[in-house]
């Protein structure tokens, strides 16, 4: 049975604020890397926006990994919840 998509925004948000952090960066950091909007990075993170497939490729570059690690991130979380 599929998960709701918000849970899946939520995984992949949880995803990029992992990997962030784990580069060290701050939101105003990947902001100023990446090109998105501080708020748009905080609204993904918190998984309160789906982003679009063009953000999440400039995200992904910022962070220096591939799109499909984020989302593979993002898919065991995703499991991982109750």
């Amino acid at each position: 049975m599929a998960r709701p998509t918000d849970s899946r925004q939520r995984a992949l948000g949880e995803a990029v604020r992992r990997i962030r952090k784990e580069r060290g960066l701050t939101q105003d950091a990947l902001h100023d890397v990446s090109g998105v909007h501080r708020n748009h990075l905080s609204a993904i993170e918190r998984g309160a926006l789906n982003p679009s497939y063009q953000t999440m490729l400039r995200v992904a570059d910022a962070l220096e990994v591939p799109l499909s690690k984020l989302v593979a991130m993002s898919e065991e979380l995703d499991k991982l919840r109750p």
